[in-house]
């Protein structure tokens, strides 16, 4: 829902359910709920043995995504939704990013941040009002909305609506209505589209513009960044985890690959590093779900995703390699989770624009 600027406002908006504490059971329920229905439909392998015709995968994926009623994670009860907080959605972004496949970052996360500021804080009731009305049914799962991010928008094809940001106005647009153009997608679990901005003049409704958008923009980044970053450290565990077993079963020299001390102290690192990822967002989403200091907030999110980045990009290459000549082949997920890790290394700002942000925000 942004355009091609990914730098949030200092200060802008927290997401919904900030000035609430983070209920960590809830959102380890989430969490096993995700990893067990993935595990239902199949889980990596049935995304690497579908790779020639995702559709039905992501099909499936988002019917038991909304069937869960995880578009209404971060809404408030009194609109339907579990209030949970980002605690919740960094765990299912863990989950998600071990099998990936539909996209959550759109539709359970800058939607709901959007609607929900927009419910809250729009002088005009008949907005507030359908603002909570969409709340309520992406909590029940009659509706999926995504949100376009510098005019690319991400499995256009399993939403109804969408949130475009344009010429410094918020649009809610029927997809139906949007000129969309279909583009190579370097992760084959999601597809890509580019949005026509004549076809979103006059279209669908205005939600917000000026002041009030440019909120909604940084709380949605920030909050997407947190996301990011939580499905790309699930990456990284994931493909660790796999190459771990792998090196385990795989027999050289009459022992197993993992039993070599160069290898173990390779898995050792890799680990430390992946290790890192978590406390940052941890952190990051706990400032956004108390609400305390939001420029705290956008210094730890943009801190999370420009380590987690980089890291689950690095371990995946490293587990390409210690795979052998087998990573390299379409019998192995790896190459599964090393494309998601390298589209969403850029997806809501590279590593080092990222880290050109941090030290403005912290004046170094």
């Amino acid at each position: 829902m942004t355009d091609t600027d990914t730098t949030p406002a200092p200060g802008a908006h927290t997401a919904p359910g900030a000035e609430s504490a983070p209920d960590l059971a809830l959102a380890g329920e989430l969490a096993a709920g995700l990893r067990a229905a993935v595990r239902g439909l199949g889980g990596i392998d049935a995304v690497r043995d579908s790779l020639d015709d995702l559709a039905p995968i992501r099909q499936a994926h988002r019917q038991m995504m909304d069937t869960m009623g995880l578009g209404g994670v971060l809404a408030e009860e009194e609109h339907g939704g579990l209030g949970a907080g980002m605690a919740a959605i960094v765990a299912l972004g863990r989950a998600a990013g071990a099998v990936p496949a539909a996209d959550l970052l759109g539709p359970y996360v800058s939607a709901p941040v959007a609607f929900g500021m927009l419910v809250v804080g729009h002088p005009d009731a008949g907005v507030r009002s359908l603002a909570g009305d969409t709340l309520r049914r992406m909590a029940e799962g009659t509706t999926c909305v995504g949100a376009v991010a510098g005019g690319l928008l991400f499995d256009a094809e399993l939403c109804e609506e969408v949130l475009v940001h344009q010429d410094e106005t918020i649009h809610l647009v029927p997809r139906a209505e949007l000129e969309l153009t279909a583009l190579p997608a370097l992760d084959p679990t999601r597809t890509l589209h580019r949005v026509t901005e004549s076809s979103v003049l006059g279209a669908g409704t205005i939600l917000a513009d000026g002041d009030m958008a440019a909120e909604i923009v940084g709380a949605s980044i920030i909050a997407g960044r947190v996301y990011l970053a939580a499905e790309l450290e699930g990456v990284a565990r994931a493909v660790l985890e796999e190459t771990v077993t792998f090196l385990g079963e795989r027999i050289a020299f009459g022992r197993p690959l993992g039993s070599f001390q160069a290898l173990k102290h390779q898995l050792a690192e890799m680990w430390s590093e992946v290790s890192l990822i978590g406390p940052l967002v941890d952190e990051a989403a706990l400032l956004l779900d108390t609400g305390d200091d939001p420029t705290e907030a956008a210094i730890y999110a943009a801190a999370a995703l420009s380590f987690a980045a980089d890291t689950a990009t690095r371990v995946c290459e490293q587990a390409l390699q210690l795979h052998g000549g087998v990573g390299y082949t379409w019998e192995s997920p790896v190459h599964i989770w090393l494309k998601r890790a390298a589209a969403g290394r850029v997806r809501l700002g590279t590593p080092h624009t990222l880290r050109a942000e941090l030290a403005a925000l912290t004046d170094i």
